[in-house]
């Protein structure tokens, strides 16, 4: 209050405060907590569980609950879809009016369907990528038409949602009581935000889920096709090889038959069959072997192996092949040690034999094949490698043909030559040589000569003590055995094929101590071992009609008159599975492939026959 001079009020001076811009401010505060508190738990949730339904719902809900509107939606936008771009629904607040709005509803939370239509308000925030603010939605011409019964809408907000510049979502809501407006949108920006984050989210966990599906797929289809290819390999195996058992079998046969000897120009001849069918069998090993590689299905045993020692028995082995292409051999080793090599011994001699034959084969008459080693050099992931080199004086490989050199089937334009091969052996060496941890390399000049280098990984351990002896060519016949003080053997022989029945008795008919028993089936089989005298080995074909000679080898077993009796398998199915099958089933004492190796089964007999005569003593 102020007063003039004699103290009469004059004038009355007072102070206000507007608290209503204080409240609002307090309101506003307390309804973005309550927005951040609702996004804090619908993004844990959207972080703790592969599903998204409920996370969205819960985005939903906090924000009707702090903007007062009635409804709402939070969709995605998709490109790429026709018409473009589309809004799928990730949540809305149900508007159904009628049983066919409830069906409509479904659909939409089902993502059955998208929201695509331009020319509405939806639309129009796709469009213009900005925010569309209608405020009184009834008189405003860019709204849609509602159908009969649907609820009615007053106001609208439509907001985008951005990563970055890529528009990637819209949340809208409507009939919101205190009305709508650009301030209510920069209001509800952290949340417009966090919807974009989830969206770009859910998006990364979606292409993570479609390629670790596509990863699975692909896996299993690769899985699929190995199958395939094992019971294709099972099968050529067995079909090819049979008719040749039949082939080389009788081929051996006639030509080691004491009782009816051939004349020398039938001796010829059937030297001439075999021949064929050698290289025959050599070409199905190798096309079988390549098949094997290729499927995985190729199991190495990696020991410590001397190299020289290595050398030597390979050098032996085609000594008898080189003196008749009159091709020198030299040894530069001169008994010095190369070191000890980790390798496979079975596919080791593979891989040397393959080059040493190769270097004799494609050599000039009265040429040279040298062997030497060469020093040894680091491997990148560690290790060391010594290097192997086999030189020859051949006709070389020309400059432009070098490249195809590895390739399959590729014999470099000597198909018409009469030199045999299948054009396959160098990509099969080359295959083992790297699955053994090694490599293969190779320097050659046209009408000088070719130096194949082989790198095998050096090892510190001691060297197996002992190679095995070399190994009879296939087919080889060993000098004939009279058998004069062997017993008399029992040999039970099942198998369904007519040819390889037919086979077998003349081997056994070729020797006095061996009585072969013939079953055509598993289940005559059965009944034959269990006659007596039983039987003192069984040879079981293992794909049989009826039960399998794996099946029948298991009854076998069981029975105490027969469990003891040694069961072979044979069959032409040399892949590695099968194999391994029969031999981790233990019902056998080994497995025979055919084409039968004569010598390797009369080798069968003697040792049978050794046993039991040793039994009867």
């Amino acid at each position: 209050m102020i007063c003039d001079a004699q103290g009469q009020p004059v004038q009355i001076v007072g102070v206000t405060q507007n608290v209503t811009l204080a409240t609002q401010a307090k309101a506003n505060l307390a309804r973005q907590r309550q927005l951040l508190d609702g996004l804090n738990l619908a993004v844990q949730s959207f972080l703790d569980t592969q599903s998204t339904e409920r996370s969205w719902s819960m985005m939903l809900e906090p924000l009707l609950m702090v903007t007062g509107a009635k409804f709402g939606f939070i969709g995605e936008v998709l490109f790429g879809v026709k018409p473009d771009p589309c809004l799928k629904i990730h949540a809305i607040t149900n508007l159904s009016w009628s049983a066919e709005s409830d069906a409509l509803f479904e659909r939409v939370m089902a993502g059955d369907m998208m929201f695509c239509n331009p020319n509405n308000l939806i639309g129009l925030v796709m469009k213009s990528q900005e925010p569309v603010v209608v405020p009184h939605l009834a008189g405003d011409a860019r709204r849609g038409g509602f159908p009969p019964g649907h609820p009615m809408l007053d106001n609208y907000l439509g907001i985008p949602l951005f990563k970055g510049d890529e528009l990637v979502g819209v949340v809208a809501i409507a009939n919101r009581s205190e009305g709508v407006d650009l301030a209510l949108a920069e209001f509800l920006a952290p949340f417009t935000s966090t919807c974009a984050i989830m969206i770009t989210s859910l998006r990364e966990r979606q292409e993570r889920a479609r390629f670790e599906h596509a990863l699975i797929e692909s896996k299993e289809q690769a899985e699929r096709a190995n199958q395939s290819k094992s019971a294709f390999l099972s099968s050529m195996s067995h079909e090819l090889r049979t008719p040749l058992n039949a082939i080389l079998g009788f081929a051996q046969l006639m030509q080691a038959s004491r009782k009816d000897m051939l004349t020398e120009k039938q001796q010829g001849f059937v030297a001439h069959i075999l021949k064929a069918g050698q290289h025959l069998l050599v070409l199905v090993n190798d096309v079988l072997n390549l098949a094997k590689i290729e499927a995985g299905e190729i199991t190495l045993s990696l020991e410590p192996i001397a190299l020289s020692g290595l050398i030597d028995e390979a050098l032996l082995m085609v000594d008898e092949v080189a003196s008749a292409a009159g091709i020198e051999l030299i040894n530069c080793l001169h008994g010095m040690p190369c070191g000890v090599v980790r390798v496979d011994l079975t596919r080791a001699k593979q891989v040397l034999l393959n080059l040493l034959t190769n270097a004799i084969k494609y050599n000039r008459p009265a040429g040279k094949v040298s062997i030497r080693c060469m020093p040894a050099r680091p491997m990148a992931e560690g290790g060391t490698l010594i290097g192997l080199a086999i030189e020859d004086t051949g006709i070389g490989i020309a400059v432009d043909k070098q490249h195809r050199l590895f390739r399959a089937f590729e014999r470099l334009g000597q198909e018409s030559s009469a030199i045999e091969g299948t054009g396959i052996g160098l990509m099969i060496t080359k295959q083992l040589v790297e699955l053994m941890g090694g490599t293969l390399e190779f320097a050659s000049e046209a009408g000088v000569g070719t130096t194949f280098t082989l790198w095998l990984p050096l090892t510190n351990g001691p060297a197996t003590a002992a190679l095995d002896a070399p190994v009879a060519a296939e087919g080889a016949q060993p000098p004939p055995n009279p058998h004069q003080n062997s017993p008399k053997i029992r040999v039970l022989y099942v198998e369904d094929n007519a040819d390889n029945r037919a086979l077998m008795q003349d081997i056994a008919d070729e020797r006095d101590d061996v009585q072969l028993i013939l079953a055509h089936t598993g289940e005559q089989g059965l009944e034959l071992a269990l006659s007596t005298p039983h039987p003192d080995l069984i040879l079981m074909d293992i794909n049989l009609p009826g039960i399998s000679g794996q099946q029948a080898a298991a009854r076998l077993k069981k029975w105490t008159d027969t469990r003891d009796i040694p069961i072979l398998a044979l069959s032409a199915d040399a892949t590695v599975p099968s194999m391994g099958a029969a031999n981790a089933s233990g019902l056998f004492a080994g497995y025979l492939t055919k084409p039968l190796n004569l010598a390797e089964l009369m080798a069968l007999f003697d040792t049978t026959a050794a046993r039991v005569l040793s039994g009867r003593k």
